[in-house]
């Protein structure tokens, strides 16, 4: 197998695998509707589900956790619990528990030895995984493809896709406890809005060039969208390099905030629901002190005076995390152009941080 030539200008293979994801999700809630019914069938007799996942497979498990809990938690309690500390300080696991690890690549170390754990106890082991893996790995009894294997090292269409599978599953679980009345998302019309958050493109991307001096980014957010914020810092520092931090926002008002100054962007992501108030009372905190100020949110609600706003359609909560994600990985892809970084090879091309990595397996 001849591996694709690797890219030294845009478009780089994570502009690509970003403009794919409409396609790729509307592929994926075709080719999982069947697989998610019967995982649901089983995962509907369970008391209790954790989720469990690694780097950009651990924020779309921590999605989950939030589609499972306000669709099932009437009757299926859910946990995040990351790969490493379920391996090394796991939880109660027996016949009553069922277990969905998120692993892109499928091989990540404590992720493939999560899963093993998982099936020694007797408990219900599902994988949530991308389409040919480049290894062979230990998956769970029921297994839900996401994407193809990503060429870049920023995931983008993989976590998106993640996302999307667990959100399905969840939907389908709650059909099948009788709590049709949680489940009226209208997941079929994603793939469409998707179609229009990739029309802020032009915007993301001339927002990057005129922050393109700054040199700490961080976000905010609440709810379904806490692990929306964790993800695009990640996106930001394996792209640009640069400090980025993810906060939920009341974390981010007991301490965080003070550190920041003229020299921060804080972006708030804030469709609406319960946190969006507390949002801009914190924006207008980071206006006082000299930040500026980026807002997500619904065509139609209150701005809070942001310096930049993205207005988005309105849409159920909880396909936000979905389609919110879409105009901030292509700001962290634009700022990293800017900076005159190769976005896909997360410093691999660099002797001093191929030799750091040589610390670490993973």
């Amino acid at each position: 197998m001849t591996l694709p030539k690797m890219r030294t200008t845009h478009p780089f293979y994570m502009y690509d695998s970003v403009l794919s994801q409409p396609e790729e999700v509307f592929n994926v809630l075709k080719e999982n509707k069947e697989k998610c019914a019967k995982a649901a069938e089983d995962l509907s007799q369970k008391k209790r589900v954790f989720l469990a996942g690694i780097g950009t497979s651990s924020h779309a498990a921590i999605g989950g956790e939030y589609f499972f809990r306000l669709l099932c938690g009437d009757t299926l309690d859910a946990q995040y619990i990351h790969s490493f500390e379920f391996v090394h300080y796991p939880p109660k696991l027996d016949k009553e528990t069922a277990v969905i690890i998120v692993t892109h690549r499928g091989w990540k170390t404590f992720s493939e030895r999560a899963t093993k754990m998982v099936k020694e106890k007797g408990a219900l082991s599902i994988s949530v995984t991308g389409k040919n893996p480049q290894k062979e790995v230990s998956l769970g009894e029921h297994v839900l493809l996401t994407s193809y294997q990503e060429l870049s090292s920023a995931h983008t269409v993989s976590y998106l896709s993640a996302l999307t599978v667990l959100l399905q599953l969840a939907e389908a679980t709650a059909q099948k406890l009788n709590l049709a009345d949680k489940t009226k998302l209208g997941l079929e019309k994603l793939p469409e809005f998707l179609k229009t958050g990739l029309n802020f493109e032009q915007q993301s991307r001339k927002l990057a060039e005129r922050l393109s001096d700054r040199k700490r980014f961080v976000f905010v957010s609440y709810g379904p969208n806490q692990n929306t914020a964790m993800e695009v810092a990640l996106k930001m520092q394996e792209t640009t390099f640069l400090f980025a931090g993810g906060y939920e926002i009341e974390q981010f008002l007991h301490g965080p905030w003070v550190s920041l100054g003229s020299e921060a962007v804080v972006f708030f992501i804030a469709p609406g629901g319960a946190g969006k108030e507390r949002c801009l009372q914190a924006m207008k905190a980071m206006k006082e002190v000299g930040a500026t100020t980026v807002l997500l949110t619904e065509e139609g609600s209150a701005t809070g005076n942001a310096d930049e706003v993205f207005f988005l359609l309105k849409m159920p909560e909880l396909l936000t995390p979905l389609v919110y994600i879409e105009l901030l990985q292509l700001f962290a892809y634009y700022l990293a152009l800017q900076l005159g970084n190769n976005v896909d090879k997360n410093r691999k091309d660099q002797p001093l941080y191929q030799k750091a990595a040589e610390a670490f397996e993973l």
